[in-house]
């Protein structure tokens, strides 16, 4: 368009030629205009589409230029004279679009007005009979079935224990670096602690009584393990050895000797038995071990019934039975030791559990990838699998003289199987992933659940029934703990339960539940 370079001077028309092609101006609108002329021949774009805009221009993205450019549609003009030069009138004033007269309504704007809703974050109102479901209605709806709330944790409760005495007395563990003393108020609706254990510096995911509730152990995540008083809550004892977080915790079932597994493989063992005495110039607490070998964190432990073998199982998909004094390992069980059709984990041990009442010297470990192994600790050999859960196995308990085994994986499970058979005899199903289950101290074939599903259980598992489910927690319920005390009256059966909601709860369990 050299033509149009410049409209500051105007010198005479040249000899008559085709129409100029209209400027790219937006011009005003003329009043009465005449018909537009014919279409221009001049070179470049004919015919262009784009989205409207505003103003109801449209814009075309030219690709070369990587800009948008205006091809909105010019007002016609009016066609040059029929004699003579090109005449051209320009009118270049601050363009109007809306004509005052032909207003027919103001609107006024309220300022106030809400913002508009995305329709992307519009909540669409549930409906009778809708499958869906809001998590904080259903909070609220939770039926509260415990006898006792234990409320005083600022954070998820990972841990709990109970003594064998009565009253009996609560020790937790949380997330907020704390243990707490509880002593159990059967005719108190709620509880407060008695003492709170302070010292960790990291979550206290460990606490345990010992055999005989002289002593109390606390386990956390940053390295420490803390002996307590159960009855002041005073500190005992800070015990030296571990470097980093503790994952197992387990007292020797004849005497104040407690052994520690970390993160790193490493474990250790003490002799805390001048604690108890509290004699004068000795010192309190004596390393008896340290036990080199697993290459990966220690993820559970045990005394055997008699207490001269210690067992470990390990992330590194082994387990060792090691000798207490000399802390000398006996046997290594892991995937060597399958053999024929007999398989080994595949995955990080994340359990294991011994018969008290048994003449073999069986172990069953359970791991991550859903697999339950039957082992002799007293020759190391590998006897047994089982393969039937779906996921993680987080729990096992054996049913003291029924020669069966429970395993709880986060399947939402708790199979019994009968090694009798070696076969699955009943499957307790869960609506979650099932934690933690434990047997009854007196009714061996009694067990009790915890699951993600915010709920504890009762149930017959050698008949497969369950026989009481209780609500209250609302949150993912962590661990369980059960004080049967015998009394002129019969057993009086309490189920203590930790809880992500940061509470434990105690459920009175009666007689006339295992009726």
């Amino acid at each position: 368009f050299s033509s149009f370079s410049s409209f500051s001077s105007f010198s005479p028309p040249p000899p008559p030629r085709s129409p100029l092609p209209p400027p790219l101006l937006r011009l005003e609108p003329l009043p009465a205009p005449t018909p537009p002329p014919p279409p221009s021949t001049c070179s470049g774009v004919s015919e262009m589409s784009g989205s409207d805009s505003d103003d109801g221009g449209a814009f075309y993205e030219d690709d070369d230029l990587g800009e948008m450019v205006d091809i909105s549609p010019l007002p016609s003009i009016t066609p040059p004279a029929p004699s003579g030069g090109v005449e051209t009138q320009l009118k270049e004033e601050e363009p109007s679009f809306l004509d005052p007269n032909e207003i027919d309504e103001e609107i006024l704007i309220d300022d106030n007005l809400p913002e508009p809703v995305d329709s992307d974050d519009e909540e669409v109102p549930f409906e009778e009979g809708d499958d869906r479901m809001d998590i904080e209605e259903v909070e609220e709806k939770v039926e509260e079935q415990a006898t006792c709330v234990l409320s005083g944790h600022t954070a998820e409760v990972y841990a709990i224990s109970v003594s064998t005495s009565y009253p009996p007395i609560v020790a937790t563990g949380s997330g907020d670096d704390t243990g707490m003393l509880w002593l159990y108020d059967p005719s108190s609706p709620e509880t407060t602690p008695k003492v709170v254990l302070k010292g960790h510096t990291d979550t206290v995911n460990f606490v345990t009584f010992s055999v005989n509730n002289t002593l109390l152990a606390t386990g956390g995540m940053d390295a420490n393990v803390r002996i307590w008083s159960p009855t002041t809550g005073a500190l005992l004892e800070e015990l030296e050895g571990p470097i980093d977080s503790i994952e197992t915790l387990t007292w020797h079932p004849r005497g104040l000797v407690l052994f520690a597994g970390d993160i790193e493989g490493t474990g250790w063992m003490w002799n805390l038995s001048a604690l108890a005495k509290q004699e004068e110039g000795r010192k309190k607490a004596v390393v008896m071990n340290g036990f080199y070998g697993h290459g990966d964190a220690i993820n559970a432990s045990q005394f055997t019934p008699d207490g001269k073998k210690l067992v470990t199982a390990s992330a590194d998909l082994s387990i060792r039975i090691w000798d207490p004094v000399s802390a000398q390992a006996l046997h290594t069980i892991s995937s060597h030791s399958a053999f024929g059709a007999t398989k080994w984990h595949s995955g990080s041990i994340t359990c294991l559990a011994m018969d008290p009442l048994s003449e073999q010297s069986i172990v069953a470990t359970g791991s991550l990838d859903g697999l339950v192994c039957l082992s002799l600790f007293d020759s190391g050999k590998l006897i047994q699998h089982f393969n039937g859960h779906t996921d993680s196995i987080e729990s096992l308990c054996f049913l003291p003289g029924h020669r069966m085994l429970c395993s709880a994986s986060l399947d939402g499970t708790v199979i019994v199987w009968d090694l009798t058979t070696s076969s699955q005899r009943n499957v307790l199903q869960h609506s979650g992933g099932v934690v933690r289950v434990i047997s009854d101290p007196v009714l061996n074939h009694i067990v009790y659940t915890c699951t993600l599903g915010k709920r504890v259980s009762v149930w017959d598992a050698r008949a497969g029934k369950l026989l009481a489910s209780y609500t209250g927690h609302t949150d993912q319920v962590l661990d369980i703990a059960i004080s049967a005390t015998k009394t002129e009256k019969g057993v009086e059966r309490i189920l203590f339960s930790a809880s992500d909601d940061s509470t434990s709860r105690a459920w009175n369990i009666p007689e006339a539940v295992f009726l």
